[in-house]
């Protein structure tokens, strides 16, 4: 089932970009490296100088991959309403939308970009970031510090559990959240208060908190050890982050 959905996603994407872009070849690299958030151009600039529509096009295909694959059979398949269940893909489309707000307002306020120009480049900077595709119209050298611990956040959460996308995923981060957020009611409540922790309509059981536990604590121990190698060898504290997270 997730085969059948990537390679359908791939198939829509390569003819979305070859209608918008006139290029075959040009749509087949973008469209496969979009859908698998791979994030490969056949452009030294990446994105820079195929077009703002183009550029649009290729990172909406990555948002496609970011989200669930097995929820595209779900919802066409079998139960159009899980949508409505599994809100994970609101999620991930809320973190884009706050990345995006934040980029904007750093590149208009405080690096004095043109307001349409902060916006899409923002816009664009987020989409890439969140679904960790890493395709990028502006460098990532032109932003500030802010500006680079926005993409570092985003790309450190990542998109959703079972998506093409890399980073601790944000279901994992909502279970941690979901766990404190009970943790802290439970202090408040009676000695023989009973509350289940759950997220999407399904219980968060002792199995699904150690695993998210496990995912996270080891990719975080990933990015501090291989940070530390590049700090040891004499990068910028700031610049070694960036790649370090960009590349795990």
């Amino acid at each position: 089932r997730v085969l059948e959905v990537y390679l359908v996603l791939s198939a829509l994407a390569i003819g979305l970009l070859w209608f918008i872009g006139g290029d075959f070849r040009q749509a087949l690299v973008h469209a496969l490296a979009a859908v698998s958030t791979g994030g490969f151009s056949s452009h030294a600039d990446s994105l820079a100088s195929t077009g703002g529509a183009f550029a649009f096009a290729v990172l909406g295909c990555s948002l496609l991959g970011a989200i669930t694959l097995p929820l595209y059979y779900t919802v066409f398949r079998e139960k159009p309403s899980h949508l409505r269940v599994d809100t994970e893909w609101l999620w991930l489309l809320g973190a884009v939308g706050l990345g995006a707000l934040l980029l904007i307002a750093t590149l208009y306020w405080q690096q004095g970009l043109g307001l349409s120009v902060a916006a899409r480049e923002g816009l664009l900077l987020s989409l890439s970031a969140q679904t960790t595709a890493g395709f990028a119209s502006l460098a990532p050298v032109a932003l500030n510090d802010f500006g680079l611990g926005v993409l570092m956040t985003q790309m450190l959460v990542g998109g959703s559990a079972g998506s093409t996308a890399g980073g601790i995923k944000l279901l994992h981060l909502l279970i941690i959240f979901r766990v404190i957020q009970i943790t802290i009611r439970r202090a408040g409540m009676g000695a023989h208060a009973v509350t289940t922790p759950k997220l999407f309509g399904g219980l968060i059981d002792n199995q699904a908190l150690v695993s998210t536990l496990m995912v996270a604590v080891l990719f975080l121990l990933t990015v501090l050890l291989s940070w530390l190698v590049f700090l040891a060898h004499g990068m910028p504290p700031m610049a070694a982050l960036f790649e370090v997270i960009s590349a795990t």
